[in-house]
């Protein structure tokens, strides 16, 4: 079992892991991710080598794919905060309002 704690992740980072979180077996290059969020490319380069020094994130080759074998814990967190932006967009009242019954 995995007992290491991450302290404290940087909103681009959360951002790059709920990214992979909601592609959870595809793999990515950094500069496709830093593309889909919309991010520059140094940033999210940055932003991912703590992500991949603590295996979060793992290399294949020049592709990045997430470790949801590991890290659990961290991988709930992020699905609760994805879920969550879902839901208080206004377009999506209706069924936040089924999601507290």
């Amino acid at each position: 079992m995995n007992t290491k704690r991450y302290n404290h992740l940087t909103k681009s980072q959360i951002k790059i892991m709920q990214f992979f979180v909601a592609r959870i077996t595809a793999r990515f290059s950094l500069r496709e991710v830093g593309r889909e969020l919309k991010m520059h490319q140094a940033l999210t380069y940055r932003s991912s080598q703590p992500l991949i020094k603590n295996k979060l994130i793992l290399q294949d080759k020049n592709n990045y794919v997430l470790n949801y074998k590991q890290n659990q814990q961290e991988l709930a967190y992020l699905e609760y905060l994805r879920s969550k932006e879902f839901l208080n967009q206004p377009k999506n009242q209706v069924l936040s309002m089924f999601a507290e019954d």
